[in-house]
Protein backbone atom coordinates (compact mmCIF):
# COMPACT_ATOMS: atom_id res chain seq x y z
CA UNK A 1 0.00 0.00 0.00
CA UNK A 2 2.64 2.47 0.89
CA UNK A 3 4.44 2.17 -2.70
CA UNK A 4 1.11 2.25 -4.36
CA UNK A 5 0.68 5.87 -2.39
CA UNK A 6 4.24 7.18 -3.17
CA UNK A 7 2.97 6.32 -6.86
CA UNK A 8 -0.10 8.02 -6.39
CA UNK A 9 1.40 11.20 -4.90
CA UNK A 10 4.52 11.71 -7.25
CA UNK A 11 2.22 11.43 -10.12
CA UNK A 12 -0.18 14.54 -8.47
CA UNK A 13 2.88 16.01 -8.07
CA UNK A 14 4.19 15.42 -12.14
CA UNK A 15 0.53 16.50 -13.07
CA UNK A 16 -1.42 19.15 -11.23
CA UNK A 17 -4.36 18.60 -12.74
CA UNK A 18 -4.68 14.52 -11.29
CA UNK A 19 -7.40 15.56 -9.85
CA UNK A 20 -9.87 15.41 -13.20
CA UNK A 21 -13.16 14.30 -12.72
CA UNK A 22 -12.61 10.42 -13.73
CA UNK A 23 -15.53 9.61 -15.09
CA UNK A 24 -15.05 12.60 -17.59
CA UNK A 25 -11.69 11.35 -18.50
CA UNK A 26 -12.66 7.89 -19.26
CA UNK A 27 -15.60 9.55 -21.42
CA UNK A 28 -12.91 11.99 -23.23
CA UNK A 29 -10.88 8.71 -24.10
CA UNK A 30 -13.66 7.20 -25.64
CA UNK A 31 -14.47 9.63 -27.67
CA UNK A 32 -11.17 9.74 -29.43
CA UNK A 33 -11.07 5.89 -30.66
CA UNK A 34 -13.32 3.67 -32.55
CA UNK A 35 -15.70 1.19 -30.50
CA UNK A 36 -13.57 -1.79 -32.09
CA UNK A 37 -10.74 -0.85 -30.12
CA UNK A 38 -10.73 -2.25 -26.96
CA UNK A 39 -8.05 -0.17 -24.38
CA UNK A 40 -6.01 -2.50 -22.06
CA UNK A 41 -5.13 -0.08 -19.50
CA UNK A 42 -8.24 2.61 -19.90
CA UNK A 43 -8.17 3.74 -16.24
CA UNK A 44 -4.30 4.44 -16.62
CA UNK A 45 -4.96 5.84 -19.75
CA UNK A 46 -7.44 8.32 -18.77
CA UNK A 47 -5.68 9.56 -15.90
CA UNK A 48 -2.33 10.58 -18.18
CA UNK A 49 -4.67 12.36 -20.44
CA UNK A 50 -6.66 14.19 -18.23
CA UNK A 51 -3.25 15.21 -16.49
CA UNK A 52 -1.69 16.48 -19.18
CA UNK A 53 -4.59 18.66 -20.43
CA UNK A 54 -5.04 15.99 -23.11
CA UNK A 55 -2.50 16.91 -25.08
CA UNK A 56 -0.85 14.41 -27.78
CA UNK A 57 2.55 12.70 -26.28
CA UNK A 58 3.23 10.99 -29.79
CA UNK A 59 4.29 14.01 -31.87
CA UNK A 60 7.87 13.11 -32.99
CA UNK A 61 8.47 11.21 -35.62
CA UNK A 62 11.63 8.87 -33.93
CA UNK A 63 9.62 8.20 -31.22
CA UNK A 64 6.91 6.96 -33.15
CA UNK A 65 9.44 5.03 -35.19
CA UNK A 66 11.19 3.82 -32.52
CA UNK A 67 8.18 2.15 -31.33
CA UNK A 68 6.49 1.02 -33.85
CA UNK A 69 9.85 -0.58 -34.52
CA UNK A 70 10.18 -2.42 -31.35
CA UNK A 71 6.22 -3.34 -32.11
CA UNK A 72 7.12 -4.88 -35.40
CA UNK A 73 10.00 -7.37 -33.71
CA UNK A 74 7.18 -8.66 -31.83
CA UNK A 75 4.81 -9.37 -34.57
CA UNK A 76 7.56 -10.41 -37.32
CA UNK A 77 8.44 -12.71 -34.74
CA UNK A 78 5.11 -13.90 -34.51
CA UNK A 79 4.98 -13.77 -30.69
CA UNK A 80 1.81 -11.76 -29.90
CA UNK A 81 -1.69 -11.53 -31.77
CA UNK A 82 -1.96 -8.17 -29.43
CA UNK A 83 0.54 -6.28 -30.37
CA UNK A 84 0.64 -7.76 -34.24
CA UNK A 85 -3.31 -6.10 -34.33
CA UNK A 86 -2.03 -3.11 -32.57
CA UNK A 87 0.83 -2.33 -34.38
CA UNK A 88 -1.60 -2.45 -38.35
CA UNK A 89 -4.08 -0.46 -36.34
CA UNK A 90 -1.59 2.34 -34.96
CA UNK A 91 0.29 2.15 -38.71
CA UNK A 92 -3.92 2.61 -40.33
CA UNK A 93 -4.56 5.27 -37.82
CA UNK A 94 -1.35 7.24 -39.01
CA UNK A 95 -1.99 6.92 -43.15
CA UNK A 96 -5.46 8.19 -42.48
CA UNK A 97 -4.22 11.13 -40.18
CA UNK A 98 -6.16 10.66 -37.21
CA UNK A 99 -3.72 11.68 -34.89
CA UNK A 100 -5.68 11.45 -31.58
CA UNK A 101 -6.60 7.89 -32.41
CA UNK A 102 -3.06 7.01 -32.47
CA UNK A 103 -1.99 8.80 -29.76
CA UNK A 104 -4.18 6.75 -27.12
CA UNK A 105 -3.68 3.42 -28.87
CA UNK A 106 -0.03 4.42 -28.41
CA UNK A 107 0.36 4.88 -25.11
CA UNK A 108 -2.02 1.97 -24.00
CA UNK A 109 -0.10 -0.08 -26.15
CA UNK A 110 2.84 1.38 -24.51
CA UNK A 111 1.68 0.39 -21.35
CA UNK A 112 1.40 -3.66 -22.28
CA UNK A 113 4.65 -3.43 -23.75
CA UNK A 114 6.07 -1.92 -20.64
CA UNK A 115 4.31 -4.96 -18.65
CA UNK A 116 5.93 -7.35 -21.20
CA UNK A 117 9.41 -6.21 -20.64
CA UNK A 118 8.93 -7.05 -16.95
CA UNK A 119 7.27 -10.14 -17.03
CA UNK A 120 9.57 -11.52 -20.02
CA UNK A 121 12.69 -12.78 -17.66
CA UNK A 122 10.30 -15.56 -15.53
CA UNK A 123 7.66 -16.10 -18.68
CA UNK A 124 9.83 -15.98 -21.61
CA UNK A 125 10.98 -19.37 -21.88
CA UNK A 126 7.01 -20.12 -22.20
CA UNK A 127 6.25 -17.36 -24.72
CA UNK A 128 9.31 -17.90 -26.86
CA UNK A 129 9.60 -21.58 -27.12
CA UNK A 130 6.38 -22.63 -28.68
CA UNK A 131 4.31 -20.23 -26.64
CA UNK A 132 2.56 -16.89 -27.36
CA UNK A 133 2.71 -13.48 -25.48
CA UNK A 134 -0.94 -13.34 -23.76
CA UNK A 135 -3.51 -10.76 -24.89
CA UNK A 136 -3.67 -9.84 -21.80
CA UNK A 137 -1.31 -8.02 -19.66
CA UNK A 138 -1.15 -6.75 -16.18
CA UNK A 139 -0.76 -3.01 -15.38
CA UNK A 140 2.92 -2.06 -14.95
CA UNK A 141 4.77 -1.86 -11.67
CA UNK A 142 4.28 1.24 -9.90
CA UNK A 143 8.02 2.35 -10.53
CA UNK A 144 7.78 1.46 -14.55
CA UNK A 145 4.69 3.64 -14.61
CA UNK A 146 6.97 6.38 -12.41
CA UNK A 147 9.10 6.38 -14.74
CA UNK A 148 7.49 6.47 -18.15
CA UNK A 149 5.59 9.57 -16.67
CA UNK A 150 8.34 11.47 -16.03
CA UNK A 151 9.42 10.54 -19.74
CA UNK A 152 6.49 11.99 -21.02
CA UNK A 153 6.56 15.06 -18.87
CA UNK A 154 10.38 15.73 -19.67
CA UNK A 155 9.70 15.26 -23.18
CA UNK A 156 12.02 12.66 -23.60
CA UNK A 157 9.77 9.27 -24.50
CA UNK A 158 12.22 8.77 -27.29
CA UNK A 159 15.33 8.12 -25.12
CA UNK A 160 12.82 5.88 -22.66
CA UNK A 161 12.06 4.22 -25.90
CA UNK A 162 15.64 3.61 -27.14
CA UNK A 163 17.24 2.69 -23.25
CA UNK A 164 14.64 1.50 -21.36
CA UNK A 165 12.69 -1.16 -23.12
CA UNK A 166 15.65 -2.69 -25.48
CA UNK A 167 17.30 -4.33 -22.72
CA UNK A 168 21.07 -4.82 -24.59
CA UNK A 169 23.20 -4.09 -27.26
CA UNK A 170 22.90 -7.24 -28.94
CA UNK A 171 19.41 -6.90 -28.98
CA UNK A 172 19.63 -3.04 -30.52
CA UNK A 173 22.17 -4.81 -32.98
CA UNK A 174 19.97 -7.69 -34.11
CA UNK A 175 17.29 -5.26 -34.50
CA UNK A 176 19.07 -2.72 -36.83
CA UNK A 177 20.02 -5.99 -38.92
CA UNK A 178 16.68 -6.57 -39.29
CA UNK A 179 15.17 -3.42 -40.10
CA UNK A 180 18.13 -3.79 -43.28
CA UNK A 181 17.14 -6.77 -44.30
CA UNK A 182 13.41 -6.11 -44.69
CA UNK A 183 14.32 -2.93 -46.68
CA UNK A 184 16.49 -5.19 -49.39
CA UNK A 185 16.12 -4.21 -52.28
CA UNK A 186 16.62 -7.64 -53.94
CA UNK A 187 13.82 -9.30 -55.50
CA UNK A 188 15.54 -12.54 -53.74
CA UNK A 189 13.70 -15.27 -56.31
CA UNK A 190 14.29 -18.60 -55.46
CA UNK A 191 17.79 -20.10 -56.07
CA UNK A 192 17.29 -23.35 -57.96
CA UNK A 193 20.18 -25.61 -59.81
CA UNK A 194 20.11 -28.03 -61.78
CA UNK A 195 22.44 -30.83 -60.29
CA UNK A 196 22.15 -32.42 -56.57
CA UNK A 197 26.04 -30.40 -56.16
CA UNK A 198 27.70 -27.52 -57.59
CA UNK A 199 31.27 -27.36 -56.89
CA UNK A 200 34.05 -24.83 -58.39
CA UNK A 201 34.28 -25.21 -62.22
CA UNK A 202 30.67 -26.47 -62.62
CA UNK A 203 28.20 -24.48 -64.58
CA UNK A 204 25.89 -22.12 -62.50
CA UNK A 205 22.28 -21.73 -63.98
CA UNK A 206 21.34 -18.51 -62.37
CA UNK A 207 24.76 -17.16 -60.80
CA UNK A 208 22.59 -13.86 -59.97
CA UNK A 209 20.27 -15.54 -57.83
CA UNK A 210 22.89 -16.87 -56.12
CA UNK A 211 25.18 -13.50 -55.48
CA UNK A 212 21.72 -11.90 -54.22
CA UNK A 213 21.26 -14.45 -51.87
CA UNK A 214 24.95 -14.69 -50.64
CA UNK A 215 25.05 -10.90 -50.01
CA UNK A 216 22.00 -10.83 -48.25
CA UNK A 217 23.68 -12.22 -45.19
CA UNK A 218 26.48 -10.11 -45.46
CA UNK A 219 28.86 -11.92 -47.22
CA UNK A 220 31.38 -10.31 -49.83
CA UNK A 221 30.00 -10.88 -53.30
CA UNK A 222 32.01 -7.90 -54.62
CA UNK A 223 34.89 -9.73 -56.30
CA UNK A 224 32.62 -11.90 -57.92
CA UNK A 225 31.35 -11.75 -61.59
CA UNK A 226 28.04 -12.51 -61.98
CA UNK A 227 27.30 -12.17 -65.79
CA UNK A 228 29.86 -15.25 -66.35
CA UNK A 229 28.16 -18.71 -65.61
CA UNK A 230 31.42 -20.35 -64.49
CA UNK A 231 31.65 -21.40 -60.32
CA UNK A 232 34.77 -19.92 -60.19
CA UNK A 233 37.25 -19.10 -56.71
CA UNK A 234 35.38 -16.08 -56.20
CA UNK A 235 32.14 -17.70 -56.17
CA UNK A 236 33.73 -20.56 -53.94
CA UNK A 237 35.20 -18.28 -51.24
CA UNK A 238 32.12 -16.25 -50.95
CA UNK A 239 29.99 -19.63 -50.65
CA UNK A 240 32.22 -20.96 -47.82
CA UNK A 241 31.51 -17.53 -46.01
CA UNK A 242 28.18 -18.36 -46.85
CA UNK A 243 28.59 -21.82 -45.05
CA UNK A 244 29.98 -20.43 -42.12
CA UNK A 245 27.52 -18.07 -41.13
CA UNK A 246 25.21 -21.20 -40.92
CA UNK A 247 27.21 -23.34 -39.02
CA UNK A 248 28.06 -25.83 -42.18
CA UNK A 249 31.21 -27.42 -42.99
CA UNK A 250 33.12 -24.72 -45.13
CA UNK A 251 33.87 -26.70 -48.43
CA UNK A 252 32.49 -24.78 -50.78
CA UNK A 253 30.11 -27.07 -52.51
CA UNK A 254 26.35 -26.17 -52.88
CA UNK A 255 24.84 -29.17 -51.86
CA UNK A 256 21.72 -30.16 -49.81
CA UNK A 257 22.08 -28.39 -46.61
CA UNK A 258 23.66 -24.99 -48.39
CA UNK A 259 20.65 -24.96 -50.79
CA UNK A 260 18.48 -24.87 -47.55
CA UNK A 261 20.07 -21.91 -46.04
CA UNK A 262 20.32 -20.54 -49.62
CA UNK A 263 16.83 -20.89 -50.23
CA UNK A 264 14.90 -19.30 -47.00
CA UNK A 265 13.05 -16.52 -48.21
CA UNK A 266 13.97 -12.84 -46.81
CA UNK A 267 10.54 -12.92 -44.39
CA UNK A 268 11.56 -16.53 -42.80
CA UNK A 269 14.84 -15.03 -42.32
CA UNK A 270 13.36 -11.89 -40.85
CA UNK A 271 11.31 -14.52 -38.39
CA UNK A 272 14.53 -16.21 -36.90
CA UNK A 273 16.40 -12.37 -36.43
CA UNK A 274 13.16 -11.50 -34.99
CA UNK A 275 12.17 -14.15 -32.76
CA UNK A 276 15.94 -14.61 -31.31
CA UNK A 277 16.25 -10.65 -30.70
CA UNK A 278 13.18 -11.50 -28.21
CA UNK A 279 15.11 -14.14 -26.46
CA UNK A 280 17.60 -12.67 -25.89
CA UNK A 281 15.98 -10.96 -22.90
CA UNK A 282 16.22 -14.17 -21.06
CA UNK A 283 19.72 -14.57 -20.97
CA UNK A 284 22.43 -12.57 -18.76
CA UNK A 285 25.31 -12.62 -21.08
CA UNK A 286 27.56 -9.87 -19.74
CA UNK A 287 30.79 -11.93 -21.05
CA UNK A 288 33.26 -10.40 -17.39
CA UNK A 289 33.19 -13.50 -16.10
CA UNK A 290 30.77 -16.35 -17.72
CA UNK A 291 30.45 -19.49 -19.41
CA UNK A 292 27.98 -19.88 -22.44
CA UNK A 293 26.44 -22.92 -23.63
CA UNK A 294 25.04 -22.52 -27.03
CA UNK A 295 22.72 -25.13 -27.98
CA UNK A 296 22.12 -25.13 -31.48
CA UNK A 297 25.67 -24.10 -32.09
CA UNK A 298 27.20 -26.75 -30.36
CA UNK A 299 29.98 -24.65 -28.75
CA UNK A 300 30.91 -23.48 -25.05
CA UNK A 301 32.20 -20.59 -24.38
CA UNK A 302 34.53 -19.45 -21.43
CA UNK A 303 34.87 -15.46 -20.58
CA UNK A 304 37.57 -14.72 -17.98
CA UNK A 305 38.35 -10.64 -17.10
CA UNK A 306 36.25 -9.86 -20.35
CA UNK A 307 38.34 -12.14 -22.54
CA UNK A 308 37.88 -15.22 -24.34
CA UNK A 309 39.82 -17.71 -22.23
CA UNK A 310 38.26 -21.12 -23.86
CA UNK A 311 36.22 -21.89 -27.17
CA UNK A 312 35.39 -25.73 -27.92
CA UNK A 313 33.08 -27.73 -29.70
CA UNK A 314 30.39 -29.78 -26.95
CA UNK A 315 27.42 -32.44 -27.46
CA UNK A 316 23.92 -31.44 -26.49
CA UNK A 317 21.01 -33.59 -25.96
CA UNK A 318 19.64 -35.35 -28.56
CA UNK A 319 15.76 -34.06 -29.26
CA UNK A 320 13.97 -36.70 -27.67
CA UNK A 321 15.92 -35.42 -24.50
CA UNK A 322 16.47 -32.19 -25.04
CA UNK A 323 19.33 -30.08 -22.96
CA UNK A 324 17.28 -28.04 -20.73
CA UNK A 325 17.93 -24.20 -20.93
CA UNK A 326 18.95 -22.82 -17.16
CA UNK A 327 20.95 -20.41 -15.84
CA UNK A 328 23.57 -21.88 -13.18
CA UNK A 329 26.61 -22.17 -11.28
CA UNK A 330 30.25 -24.16 -12.24
CA UNK A 331 31.80 -24.52 -7.78
CA UNK A 332 33.45 -27.92 -8.64
CA UNK A 333 35.60 -29.79 -10.96
CA UNK A 334 35.62 -33.73 -10.12
CA UNK A 335 38.75 -35.76 -11.00
CA UNK A 336 38.08 -38.80 -12.36
CA UNK A 337 34.22 -39.53 -11.41
CA UNK A 338 31.98 -42.01 -11.12
CA UNK A 339 28.54 -42.07 -12.59
CA UNK A 340 25.10 -42.60 -11.21
CA UNK A 341 23.02 -43.63 -13.45
CA UNK A 342 19.95 -41.49 -13.84
CA UNK A 343 16.59 -43.34 -13.45
CA UNK A 344 15.48 -43.14 -17.19
CA UNK A 345 18.77 -43.47 -18.47
CA UNK A 346 19.06 -46.91 -16.87
CA UNK A 347 15.05 -47.62 -17.92
CA UNK A 348 15.76 -46.58 -21.34
CA UNK A 349 18.77 -47.48 -22.32
CA UNK A 350 20.95 -49.72 -19.80
CA UNK A 351 18.58 -52.73 -18.79
CA UNK A 352 17.41 -53.21 -22.58
CA UNK A 353 20.99 -53.58 -23.30
CA UNK A 354 21.63 -55.67 -20.46
CA UNK A 355 18.26 -57.92 -21.95
CA UNK A 356 20.28 -58.31 -25.39
CA UNK A 357 23.50 -58.53 -23.62
CA UNK A 358 23.87 -60.02 -20.24
CA UNK A 359 27.93 -59.27 -20.53
CA UNK A 360 26.80 -55.50 -21.17
CA UNK A 361 27.44 -54.79 -17.16
CA UNK A 362 30.92 -56.12 -17.05
CA UNK A 363 31.71 -54.64 -20.38
CA UNK A 364 31.07 -51.35 -19.02
CA UNK A 365 32.28 -51.28 -15.43
CA UNK A 366 28.54 -51.26 -13.98
CA UNK A 367 27.77 -52.17 -10.52
CA UNK A 368 24.22 -52.43 -9.40
CA UNK A 369 23.39 -51.08 -5.88
CA UNK A 370 20.35 -51.72 -3.57
CA UNK A 371 18.57 -48.42 -3.68
CA UNK A 372 19.07 -44.44 -4.08
CA UNK A 373 21.17 -43.87 -0.73
CA UNK A 374 22.74 -47.42 0.47
CA UNK A 375 25.82 -48.60 -0.80
CA UNK A 376 25.21 -52.49 -0.24
CA UNK A 377 25.88 -54.01 -3.90
CA UNK A 378 23.62 -56.99 -5.71
CA UNK A 379 24.81 -59.52 -8.20
CA UNK A 380 23.72 -59.04 -11.44
CA UNK A 381 24.18 -63.07 -12.08
CA UNK A 382 21.15 -63.65 -9.54
CA UNK A 383 18.85 -61.49 -11.20
CA UNK A 384 16.72 -62.94 -13.92
CA UNK A 385 16.98 -59.95 -16.83
CA UNK A 386 14.53 -61.35 -19.27
CA UNK A 387 11.52 -61.34 -16.50
CA UNK A 388 12.81 -57.63 -15.03
CA UNK A 389 10.44 -54.61 -15.74
CA UNK A 390 12.50 -51.69 -16.52
CA UNK A 391 9.94 -49.32 -14.87
CA UNK A 392 9.82 -51.49 -11.72
CA UNK A 393 13.36 -51.91 -11.57
CA UNK A 394 14.01 -51.39 -7.58
CA UNK A 395 18.15 -50.47 -8.01
CA UNK A 396 19.94 -48.35 -9.28
CA UNK A 397 23.23 -48.19 -11.23
CA UNK A 398 26.23 -46.92 -10.95
CA UNK A 399 29.23 -46.79 -13.63
CA UNK A 400 33.14 -47.20 -11.61
CA UNK A 401 35.38 -44.50 -12.69
CA UNK A 402 37.81 -44.61 -15.11
CA UNK A 403 38.63 -43.57 -19.02
CA UNK A 404 35.56 -45.66 -19.94
CA UNK A 405 33.22 -43.97 -17.77
CA UNK A 406 30.49 -42.15 -19.95
CA UNK A 407 31.88 -38.95 -17.60
CA UNK A 408 35.04 -39.33 -18.88
CA UNK A 409 37.91 -38.55 -16.76
CA UNK A 410 36.75 -34.91 -15.44
CA UNK A 411 32.75 -33.79 -14.59
CA UNK A 412 32.62 -30.21 -13.96
CA UNK A 413 29.58 -29.68 -10.90
CA UNK A 414 27.00 -26.91 -11.67
CA UNK A 415 24.40 -27.88 -9.25
CA UNK A 416 20.80 -27.53 -10.33
CA UNK A 417 17.18 -29.02 -9.91
CA UNK A 418 17.46 -30.60 -13.51
CA UNK A 419 21.08 -32.70 -12.73
CA UNK A 420 22.78 -31.15 -15.88
CA UNK A 421 26.16 -30.49 -16.07
CA UNK A 422 29.05 -30.34 -18.26
CA UNK A 423 31.94 -33.38 -18.80
CA UNK A 424 33.92 -35.46 -20.67
CA UNK A 425 33.69 -38.27 -22.88
CA UNK A 426 35.26 -41.55 -24.03
CA UNK A 427 33.62 -40.82 -27.49
CA UNK A 428 35.96 -38.10 -28.92
CA UNK A 429 34.85 -39.47 -32.00
CA UNK A 430 31.09 -37.47 -32.19
CA UNK A 431 33.21 -33.94 -31.82
CA UNK A 432 33.72 -34.83 -35.56
CA UNK A 433 30.20 -34.56 -36.68
CA UNK A 434 28.28 -30.95 -37.66
CA UNK A 435 25.34 -32.02 -36.05
CA UNK A 436 26.42 -33.25 -32.41
CA UNK A 437 22.66 -33.96 -30.72
CA UNK A 438 23.41 -37.23 -28.98
CA UNK A 439 23.49 -36.78 -25.47
CA UNK A 440 20.37 -37.67 -23.00
CA UNK A 441 20.80 -33.86 -21.99
CA UNK A 442 24.41 -33.01 -19.72
CA UNK A 443 26.75 -31.16 -22.25
CA UNK A 444 30.14 -33.44 -23.04
CA UNK A 445 32.78 -30.79 -23.25
CA UNK A 446 35.77 -31.48 -26.13
CA UNK A 447 38.91 -30.74 -24.56
CA UNK A 448 37.61 -30.86 -21.05
CA UNK A 449 41.46 -31.58 -19.63
CA UNK A 450 42.18 -27.71 -21.23
CA UNK A 451 39.23 -26.33 -19.57
CA UNK A 452 39.95 -28.38 -16.45
CA UNK A 453 43.57 -27.25 -16.23
CA UNK A 454 42.62 -23.27 -17.22
CA UNK A 455 39.89 -23.29 -14.55
CA UNK A 456 42.75 -24.62 -11.75
CA UNK A 457 44.86 -22.17 -12.56
CA UNK A 458 42.98 -19.83 -12.38
CA UNK A 459 40.22 -20.67 -9.96
CA UNK A 460 41.96 -22.90 -7.01
CA UNK A 461 44.44 -21.80 -4.58
CA UNK A 462 48.13 -22.75 -4.84
CA UNK A 463 47.51 -25.74 -2.15
CA UNK A 464 45.08 -27.42 -4.28
CA UNK A 465 47.15 -26.89 -8.03
CA UNK A 466 49.96 -28.77 -5.93
CA UNK A 467 47.72 -31.66 -4.22
CA UNK A 468 46.65 -31.98 -8.35
CA UNK A 469 49.67 -32.17 -9.57
CA UNK A 470 51.25 -34.59 -6.60
CA UNK A 471 47.60 -37.14 -7.48
CA UNK A 472 47.15 -39.67 -10.03
CA UNK A 473 44.06 -38.75 -11.30
CA UNK A 474 43.39 -42.30 -13.05
CA UNK A 475 43.86 -43.89 -9.65
CA UNK A 476 41.92 -41.48 -7.85
CA UNK A 477 37.90 -41.37 -7.71
CA UNK A 478 35.69 -38.55 -7.09
CA UNK A 479 38.76 -36.56 -6.12
CA UNK A 480 36.87 -32.72 -5.99
CA UNK A 481 39.02 -29.80 -6.81
CA UNK A 482 36.09 -26.92 -5.20
CA UNK A 483 36.81 -23.66 -6.92
CA UNK A 484 37.58 -20.25 -5.29
CA UNK A 485 34.76 -18.43 -7.17
CA UNK A 486 31.78 -19.71 -8.73
CA UNK A 487 31.66 -19.41 -12.52
CA UNK A 488 28.13 -18.46 -13.57
CA UNK A 489 26.81 -20.98 -16.79
CA UNK A 490 24.00 -20.17 -19.20
CA UNK A 491 22.59 -22.80 -20.90
CA UNK A 492 21.18 -20.78 -24.26
CA UNK A 493 19.50 -21.68 -27.23
CA UNK A 494 20.28 -18.79 -30.12
CA UNK A 495 19.76 -19.92 -34.02
CA UNK A 496 20.54 -16.19 -34.76
CA UNK A 497 23.20 -13.81 -32.94
CA UNK A 498 25.75 -11.04 -33.82
CA UNK A 499 29.46 -12.18 -33.86
CA UNK A 500 31.82 -10.29 -35.35
CA UNK A 501 29.89 -7.81 -37.03
CA UNK A 502 27.59 -10.39 -38.82
CA UNK A 503 24.68 -12.54 -37.69
CA UNK A 504 25.35 -16.34 -37.52
CA UNK A 505 22.43 -18.94 -38.05
CA UNK A 506 22.01 -22.59 -37.15
CA UNK A 507 19.77 -25.26 -37.26
CA UNK A 508 16.49 -25.33 -35.06
CA UNK A 509 17.54 -28.75 -33.77
CA UNK A 510 14.49 -28.96 -31.18
CA UNK A 511 12.23 -27.50 -33.69
CA UNK A 512 11.83 -24.11 -31.38
CA UNK A 513 11.49 -21.82 -33.75
CA UNK A 514 9.15 -23.64 -35.93
CA UNK A 515 6.81 -23.99 -32.99
CA UNK A 516 6.54 -20.54 -32.62
CA UNK A 517 5.31 -19.55 -36.03
CA UNK A 518 1.37 -19.45 -36.75
CA UNK A 519 -0.47 -20.66 -40.05
CA UNK A 520 -1.24 -16.88 -40.55
CA UNK A 521 2.77 -15.18 -40.55
CA UNK A 522 2.12 -14.94 -44.18
CA UNK A 523 -0.45 -12.73 -44.64
CA UNK A 524 0.57 -10.66 -41.29
CA UNK A 525 4.04 -9.84 -42.72
CA UNK A 526 1.79 -9.31 -46.28
CA UNK A 527 -0.77 -7.04 -43.83
CA UNK A 528 2.44 -5.12 -42.63
CA UNK A 529 4.26 -4.83 -45.80
CA UNK A 530 0.88 -3.40 -47.63
CA UNK A 531 0.52 -0.39 -44.67
CA UNK A 532 4.04 0.21 -44.79
CA UNK A 533 4.02 0.95 -49.00
CA UNK A 534 1.03 2.97 -48.23
CA UNK A 535 2.54 5.12 -45.51
CA UNK A 536 6.21 5.79 -47.44
CA UNK A 537 4.01 7.00 -50.22
CA UNK A 538 2.95 10.20 -47.85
Amino acid sequence: MARVFIFILSLSVAFPGFALNRFEALRWVDNQIPESVVLRHKELVAQLYATSGNQLIWYNDETIHGFEQLLEVLAIADLSDLFYKRLVRLKEARAAHRAMEYDIIATDTLLSYVSYTELSPDNGKAWYFGGRVPTFLPEPSDESRLLLIRAIKEARLTHYIRQYLAVSKEQQVLNAMLEKLLSSQFEYKRYVQDDALKRLGDRLNDKTALVERLAIVGVDTSKINPETETFDTETEHAVIQFQKLHGLKPDGIIGRKTMKWLNISIEERARILALNSERLRLWNLEQEDTMIVNVPDFRLRYWNNGETSFDTKVIVGRRSRKTPLINTNMNAVILNPTWNVPRKIMVKDIIPAIKRDETYIEKHQYEILADWVSEQTVDPDELNWQAIVPERFPYRFRQHSGPGNALGLYKFNTPNRNAIYLHDTPSKYLFDRETRAFSSGCIRVQNADKLATLLFDSRTSERMRKKVAEKDKVEKSNYVISLNKTIPVHIIYQTAWMESGLVQYRNDIYHYDRLNKSETFDQKIAKLSILDKLLSKQ
